[in-house]
């Protein structure tokens, strides 16, 4: 069975830490190292700096995902317990 769900896109970019105006780009290279590095070079100043990331990148995720699931719909409902009461509190 197929659903379908409205999804936002956020493109994620990383501002270099050496001149705080560019940003790192990465230049298609991976180090094979665990994890995997990749190198980026500020389009700005030239700064190089490796991440575990290739910037910029599209991060996408589903609208009222909380509210979208089913499962999750039913235990977040609210729980209000009864009063407790003379009686109950002896049948404890």
């Amino acid at each position: 069975m197929e659903r379908r769900y409205e999804i936002r896109q956020e493109e994620v970019a990383y501002v270099c830490d050496a001149c705080r105006e560019g940003e790192m780009l990465s230049d298609g290279f991976c180090l094979t190292s665990n994890p995997p590095q990749y190198p980026h070079r500020c389009n700005r100043c030239g700064h190089m700096q490796t991440f575990d990331a290739r910037y910029p990148f599209t991060r996408t995720s589903r609208l009222n995902a909380w509210t979208d699931d089913p499962h999750r719909r039913r235990a977040d409902t609210s729980f209000t317990p009864a009063p407790l009461t003379a009686s109950s509190a002896e049948a404890i």
